[in-house]
């Protein structure tokens, strides 16, 4: 078996397909993998274990002969042409494509392979997407939820990995490293005691926008060293930010050696961040590198970084945001403030107090009492407990309808989808109702069960109340298949769907509902069919999503009852051997 995997993004994008690529080696045993990347990036392939080939797309050279007016005019065709024959008579059996953009829609369509997943583009330009998963992407686009699912998940369902990720050590060795980048790593780190606390600063990131300040970072570098005399610090960077880290390194009011530039090639800082206590940095490559491997991530977000959709992802790594209204913003716009509000929301002493807690290995409740005195960012802990990246926050939350209701929502969404993928029967009920509640508990550690089960209870009154609308929908809809092509009954159905969202988007536990429907009444440029087919859809895949979102919480209702007995036995118990040493004592005394 051939199978092709397409990434035209950049190296921090690749890197994050890196638990993806293991599922696709590990349920393929034998399969000869191809990669396709850009060609300035065609170094990460060696990072991927089992790799048979690497093929690399000229996309700068593709962009410079349609600019510039010297270059032959079907210079970029002709390449582009050769390309694709060269690449489909390898004889692939499956191409997977991890670039949700129109260009690799485009390319993947001219690629031949009787199975392709994710976004292709025919020679009509009609859209195919081959998982559910990759479908869900394209729509989360423009969810405004926090908890959207972040992109290394989405990969990781899309290539069905899902049953892989519950084994304890699926997210160790997802890099390869090399004999190279280990001496080179070795090299830079010889003479250092073993006790010798590392930590490693990326300062630089590919858009000033998402950088926290070199200000901030020398502040911390000072705070940290001045707690733990005995830590080094190494900034790292690539041979082109070499002028700009030693500048920063010598500018920072520290004793000589203390805080040291790392100058080091791709395969060089893979060896170096696992030698790493800590890594802190922005939303950037080495992020992706830290989450890769085993060294503790803080990542800090600013400007357009998104935590939910693309930050840090290993299970027991941090993420550190401020609060401000405006984050995270739109890549291609310009802050519209006066000050980098979000970089400067994000205290260097914060920051430090955080990095000493990992530094000292303090449990999580101890990691949170730290933390209690930053207000002004939100602090969060990488959670996999339920499967996907889950951003619990630091700071002790109460129990909150909407809190509840997103918990909830998200474990019903991934088995909505897996279902739809046709891997729904693998998956036990029961065992995903415990993950959840599992995640229940490290999201509201102090709650009772009592309290867990009466909140869910009302969630389970609103959701069957949502069940009842949307089968009447589907009544509606029935009557309206043999005259969707009719304006006015069309308008009909819009108004009563419009009415329906507005009854749902007043509730957290039946918001979700109302999203999927805001996009089809929305849409009045596609045909009436199209328009008639994305309702229907909508409305099959929210009553999936509503059947187990209920089943899931009939079983947390019933596991916290019992839990809720078993805590008021240990009450009774404990009053009555409490009144027996009275009565003893009593006794005695007589």
């Amino acid at each position: 078996m051939k199978i092709l995997v397409v990434n035209l993004l950049r190296l921090g994008d690749v890197i994050a397909m890196a638990p993806a690529m293991k599922a696709i080696r590990l349920q393929n045993p034998g399969a000869e993998i191809h990669l396709m990347v850009n060609s300035n990036f065609s170094g990460a392939a060696r990072l991927f274990e089992g790799l048979h080939r690497v093929h690399r797309f000229e996309r700068d050279r593709i962009q410079a002969a349609c600019v510039e007016a010297d270059r032959p005019m079907f210079e970029a065709y002709d390449w582009l042409q050769r390309f694709v024959e060269e690449t489909s008579d390898v004889g692939f059996d499956h191409i997977y494509n991890f670039t949700h953009n129109r260009l690799s829609g485009w390319l993947c369509g001219l690629l031949q392979a009787p199975k392709k997943t994710g976004l292709v583009l025919d020679g009509s330009g009609a859209v195919s997407f081959g998982s559910s998963w990759f479908r869900h992407l394209n729509q989360q686009v423009d969810f405004d939820d926090v908890q959207t699912f972040n992109h290394t998940d989405i990969f990781l369902g899309a290539v069905g990995g899902w049953e892989l990720v519950s084994k304890v050590d699926f997210f160790d060795t997802l890099l390869l490293e090399s004999k190279s980048g280990r001496a080179e790593a070795g090299a830079r780190l010889s003479g250092l005691q073993i006790s010798t606390q590392k930590i490693a600063f990326q300062i630089s990131t590919s858009d000033p926008k998402k950088e926290w300040g070199e200000a901030r970072f020398k502040s911390l570098a000072e705070k940290l060293l001045s707690a733990h005399p005995e830590a080094r610090i190494f900034v790292t960077g690539a041979p082109n930010e070499r002028e700009r880290i030693e500048k920063f390194c010598k500018s920072c009011d520290v004793p000589a050696g203390l805080i040291q530039p790392a100058i080091l090639t791709l395969p060089g800082v893979i060896s170096f961040l696992e030698e790493m206590d800590l890594l802190i940095t922005g939303d950037t490559s080495i992020k992706h590198l830290g989450s890769a491997g085993t060294a503790r991530v803080i990542e800090l977000i600013a400007g357009s970084a998104d935590a939910f959709r693309t930050g840090s992802w290993k299970p027991g790594d941090y993420v550190v945001a401020s609060r401000e209204a405006c984050a995270p913003c739109g890549h291609s716009e310009k802050c519209h403030r006066d000050v980098h509000a979000c970089a400067i929301a994000i205290s260097p002493a914060a920051v430090a107090a955080l990095a000493s807690s990992v530094l000292s290995a303090m449990q999580l409740r101890d990691v949170r009492a730290a933390m209690h005195a930053f207000a002004t960012v939100q602090v969060y802990t990488v959670d996999r407990s339920e499967g996907p990246v889950q951003l619990v926050p630091l700071r002790s939350e109460h129990i909150t309808d909407h809190a509840l209701a997103l918990t909830i929502e998200r474990a019903a969404r991934r088995l909505s989808l897996e279902k739809r993928e046709g891997r729904f029967e693998k998956l036990d009920v029961g065992s995903e109702m415990l993950k959840v509640r599992q995640g229940l508990l490290r999201r509201f550690p102090d709650a009772r069960p009592t309290e867990l089960r009466h909140a869910l209870a009302d969630g389970e009154t609103r959701l069957r109340h949502a069940e009842g609308m949307l089968n009447s929908l589907k009544i509606q809809l029935l009557r309206l298949k043999e005259a969707f092509q009719d304006p006015k009954r069309m308008l009909e159905m819009v108004s009563m769907v419009a009415a329906m969202r507005g009854r749902l988007q007043k509730n957290p536990w039946t918001r979700f509902i109302a999203e999927p429907l805001i996009q089809v009444i929305e849409d009045d440029r596609s045909a009436p069919f199209a328009r008639f087919r994305k309702l229907s859809d909508a409305v099959q895949d929210l009553g999936i999503r509503l059947e187990i979102g209920l089943k899931l919480l009939r079983g947390l209702e019933i596991e916290l009852e019992n839990e809720a007995e078993n805590e008021i036995d240990k009450e009774a118990k404990n009053t009555n051997s409490i009144e027996t040493r009275i009565k003893n004592s009593t006794g005695e005394q007589a």
